[in-house]
């Protein structure tokens, strides 16, 4: 081949390539905007929990059942939905080795059912089964709550967190006169 043929292929193979990098993007149109008289302003927003609408009154609870036996631990809702109580985390102190057999619900003054047995000691995290407390206008009476140890419980402080389904809990404590 000779050598115009190859500058003449050469220029026609890079003539796209020099218009691409030559040519370039007009605007041919403009826009102007403004804002006057707008306020700005930053919060927190707070979304409520299962752990707002649950009500846990101890205030009748007491040491029992041959002195093994923290009862009527009574949880009420007062929100508009059901909660979820998933898991139960019992303290008590001293602590002395004691160790807990059982929890039970009574809902609605009718049924009784243990919702976690086995043994665990204080500080030990119960994944339960889970419990629904209705709210407060769809039931007869008060939601409670037991639980069973294996030693004399008297004369100890308890601490006890629900921990809902929605991942918020509430602690309250108990320490008997």
């Amino acid at each position: 081949m000779n050598a115009k043929i190859k500058i003449i292929l050469m220029l026609v193979l890079l003539m796209p390539l020099v218009y691409l990098f030559s040519s370039g993007t007009f605007s041919y149109l403009s826009d102007v905007e403004t804002s006057t008289g707008n306020t700005f302003t930053a919060g927190t927003w707070y979304v409520p929990t299962q752990a707002d609408d649950l009500e846990v009154d101890t205030s009748s609870s007491c040491i029992g059942y041959f002195k093994h036996g923290l009862h009527l631990v009574k949880v009420n809702n007062t929100g508009s939905s059901d909660i979820t109580i998933e898991k139960i985390r019992i303290s008590w102190n001293p602590e002395e080795g004691n160790v807990t057999r059982a929890l039970l619900c009574d809902w609605n003054l009718t049924t009784e059912v243990i919702v976690w047995k086995g043994k665990a000691s204080s500080g030990t995290t119960l994944d339960i089964t889970d419990c629904t407390v209705e709210p407060w206008e769809n039931k007869l009476d008060t939601d409670i709550f037991g639980f069973l140890f294996d030693s004399n419980m008297e004369n100890k402080n308890f601490t006890i967190e629900f921990i809902m389904g929605d991942g918020s809990s509430k602690a309250v404590t108990f320490a008997p006169e």
